[in-house]
């Protein structure tokens, strides 16, 4: 049973594990005294069409652009902005992980100066960011897992 565990948990790292980011650009078609409504009324309005229409991750649907334009919101733009995976599986069955992190709260990671800074478990060569490749081992009839520095 931990044989499947495992092989799950890397399945899903090597395939499911990228973070892409939706940026979408709205107009505020209603101004009192010429200025835009305050951010609060936006995150108001993004979630009431989250609920009624569903959150849009790769594209924004004509549903959605209708949603917000009653609640005064004028469809711009939008791009969806890839990053990389977490980690790769290897055509040898190893995993080498990116060596930078997309998600800021784990692993390696460059700040907005561009200096390199690590959040939580950088010393745990399998996270997010370490930039180790890991494989499966046998020793004397043990299983286990080895990992290289980059």
């Amino acid at each position: 049973m931990k044989r499947f565990v495992i092989a799950g948990f890397f399945v899903l790292c090597a395939a499911a594990a990228h973070a892409d980011q939706l940026y979408v650009n709205w107009y505020d078609t209603i101004r009192p005294n010429g200025q835009k409504r305050p951010d609060a009324v936006s995150k108001a309005a993004l979630a009431y069409c989250d609920r009624t229409v569903g959150v849009q991750y790769t594209s924004v649907s004509p549903a959605y652009q209708a949603c917000m334009a009653t609640r005064g919101y004028r469809f711009v733009s939008a791009h969806l902005e890839k990053s990389a995976p977490i980690a790769t599986r290897n055509s040898n069955g190893s995993v080498t992980y990116n060596k930078d992190s997309p998600d800021r709260s784990v692993g390696w990671h460059t700040d907005s100066f561009g200096l390199r800074e690590c959040t939580y478990d950088c010393d745990n060569p399998e996270i997010p960011g370490s930039g180790y490749t890991c494989h499966d081992i046998d020793f004397f009839g043990m299983r286990g897992r080895e990992c290289d520095s980059p």
